[in-house]
């Protein structure tokens, strides 16, 4: 543990002074990030308002967790994904009727509106059109020569026109860095025309400047790519870090035939590439078609076949056994496209960790004054576990009776009053017990009270009885 605390107060000194990603990576290997990440989303809910108080709130966790998501530490950092759990949570606790539902908890927005990044992500999840484990059944089989699949509008048409005036325009503002692409090893080659950047989707600058790209790759590496992996026959393959964002200007070469992975001793892992094209119809480039030649087959021969890209489609080849070109471009538009690569390892060493699980009792709890809704009752059991058990009373319209017991001697004529005043203050009945009954002032005293007041409103016992009888029944039916 000291190890670890000494870690969290790194990471926190370093997240307070607007550490880099770069920076974050030198505190701790990746598995010890992530372990600190669900600390710190375990914190802002057990703490209460003071979380916020304390300068740990839902934007530092999101500040924090980009940070280390950009070194592969944890791919739980997107907006919609840490926004989705608090509100996930939040919800569960209204169901619950454990807080009113017309007031924000602590971790969430005060307008409760989603945020921009939120809205992206709902649209493209919504309106995406991934390939089901029956289109990609007959390619992707073993021994299947054609390895390769044209996915038409995967992605829709109004999302791809938006994000390429997006890419545009960061482009002719110089938002947008890219770099001539390159074989690997950084070893750049004539063999291609494009510039390219490599994305994991968490990059402040891009969640900044160019939103719907960032969001697009959050969700080709957190639900598209994975969805494929599960669904694709063979051995299992995995998602990568990061997707590479190309454009080919136009005019250019293309880029020559080859194999995204040659094997042997160039053997890179990779399994399947996803290349998605986000030209709209209006801005198509003048040539730039995918040809693909079967397994097996020479580029020295003709293609098998001319893959003519449209706006949202998305072509899928096997690495290992589908040569492919990038014919050239003729005058007009630029060619973007955004490809991924499912590999047969996995790329980082930790499995995702999911987001924390907290009970709507496990985030109650820890509030000094818990606020039920109106007309509720929050009542707490405690139990063997940490939480223990809430449950939710619902009061009927009648009022519950109430009453009083106590002791009496020596007091006089302001007994009366006393017993007045408590019944004008809603109790229903009053319990009075002597313990000096046997005296006779005290008996007079419960003479006066018997006739001023009704039986249903008043009881007198007698110390000396309730000591021989009642209290010996009692505790005759205790045992």
């Amino acid at each position: 543990m000291g190890r670890i605390a000494r870690t969290w107060a790194r990471l926190e000194d370093a997240l307070a002074a607007g550490e880099d990603a770069r920076g974050i990576a030198g505190l701790a290997e990746p598995s010890l990030l992530a372990f600190l990440f669900q600390v710190q989303a375990r914190r802002v809910v057990r703490m209460g308002p003071r979380a916020a108080e304390g300068g740990v709130g839902p934007a530092e966790l999101l500040s924090a967790a980009r940070r280390a998501a950009a070194i592969g530490a944890i791919p739980v950092s997107t907006v919609v994904e840490l926004l989705g759990f608090f509100r996930g949570l939040a919800d569960s606790i209204r169901e619950a009727e454990l807080w009113p539902r017309d007031r924000p908890l602590w971790w969430e927005p005060s307008d409760g509106g989603e945020t921009p990044l939120e809205t992206i992500y709902r649209d493209l999840d919504t309106t995406a059109r991934p390939p089901s484990s029956g289109d990609l059944a007959a390619p992707f089989a073993a021994g299947a020569s054609r390895r390769w699949l044209a996915a038409r509008r995967l992605l829709p048409e109004a999302f791809c026109a938006a994000l390429h005036r997006e890419l545009e325009a960061a482009l002719a503002a110089g938002e947008l860095e890219l770099e001539p692409g390159s074989v690997g090893a950084g070893r750049r080659s004539a063999a291609r025309a494009d510039a390219v950047a490599y994305l994991g989707g968490h990059e402040e600058e891009l969640l900044a400047r160019l939103p719907r790209l960032a969001v697009t790759v959050q969700w080709c590496l957190g639900r598209l790519l994975p969805a494929l992996a599960a669904a694709l026959p063979g051995p299992r393959t995995h998602p990568p870090l990061t997707a590479m964002l190309a454009r080919y200007p136009a005019p250019s070469a293309g880029y020559r035939a080859h194999l995204d992975n040659p094997g042997g001793a160039d053997d890179n892992g990779r399994e399947l590439a996803v290349v998605l094209y986000l030209n709209p119809p209006l801005r198509r480039p003048l040539g730039g078609e995918l040809a693909v030649w079967e397994a097996g087959r020479s580029p020295s021969e003709p293609p098998t076949e001319r893959l003519t890209p449209g706006c949202g489609d998305a072509a899928l080849l096997d690495c290992r056994a589908v040569a492919h070109q990038v014919l050239p471009i003729g005058e007009g538009a630029a060619r973007w496209s955004l490809a991924l690569w499912l590999n047969r390892r996995p790329q980082r060493e930790l499995d995702p960790p999911a987001p924390p699980e907290l009970s709507p009792a496990e985030a109650h709890l820890p509030l000094e004054r818990a606020e039920a809704p109106p007309g509720r009752i929050v009542w707490h059991e405690p139990g063997d576990g940490t939480a223990g058990r809430l449950t939710v009373h619902r009061p009927g319209r009648g009022r519950p009776r109430a009453g009083i017991v106590s002791t009496v001697k020596g007091a006089g004529r302001d007994l009366a009053r006393w017993c007045e005043h408590h019944l004008e203050l809603g109790f229903d009945h009053l319990l009075l017990v002597f313990d000096a009954a046997g005296e006779a002032e005290e008996a007079a005293v419960a003479r006066r009270l018997a006739r001023r007041l009704p039986a249903r409103r008043l009881t007198v016992w007698s110390g000396e009885e309730v000591a021989r009888e009642r209290w010996a029944a009692a505790a005759e039916a205790a045992a």
